[in-house]
């Protein structure tokens, strides 16, 4: 009988069944989500597609949270870069004491977590290529949170999720960053 009454709530609301599934798209969608740094309000609206259970379990594994730490610092560089690019250069800033543009709590969770990434003089456009060299170089220890038919090509210098992982890359980011201001 509870079988038959599992089959009736699966048929009765299919996509109910497919989200619980553990390798579901939903499951992924909530997995890469949490790490390239979606806020956390969005996994608590019921009615988007990442998962706060998701977040949470996520959040407890210490090699997903670095990566969301670095990619969500990474973002704020890059949405932010001209203001904290002449904040760094004329007002002698590091990201520790720019709270309104980087954010403080992913700073103290990578300090925490052993990943100090904190420079003295140091711009922007460096800052960004470190955290790619600090996401290149963890995000393999993430593979065993995906299913297995999901194609994992990350390894290595032939890593296709770099990118900038040179100067002429990064000349290259801030020429396009400035050109959508």
């Amino acid at each position: 009988m509870n079988n038959q009454a599992c089959d009736d709530a699966a048929t009765r609301n299919p996509r109910k069944a497919y989200t619980d599934y553990e390798s579901s798209t939903y499951t992924v969608v909530s997995k890469v989500a949490y790490l390239i740094g979606v806020q956390k309000r969005i996994f608590e609206n019921e009615y988007e597609p990442p998962k706060m259970e998701w977040y949470e379990k996520l959040h407890a594994d210490k090699n997903a949270r670095i990566v969301r730490n670095l990619c969500m610092i990474r973002t704020a560089l890059e949405l932010n870069y001209k203001a904290i690019n002449n904040r760094m250069r004329f007002d002698m800033c590091n990201l520790h004491s720019l709270p309104e543009y980087v954010p403080q709590d992913s700073l103290n969770e990578l300090m925490q977590d052993g990943i100090t990434i904190v420079r003295s003089r140091a711009l922007p456009a460096q800052y960004i290529v470190d955290i790619n060299k600090h996401i290149s170089n963890r995000i393999n220890n993430c593979k065993s949170l995906f299913p297995l038919w999901l194609k994992w090509n990350m390894s290595g210098s032939s890593s296709s999720c770099r990118m900038a992982s040179t100067r002429r890359a990064s000349r290259q980011q801030r020429r396009l960053l400035r050109q959508q201001k």
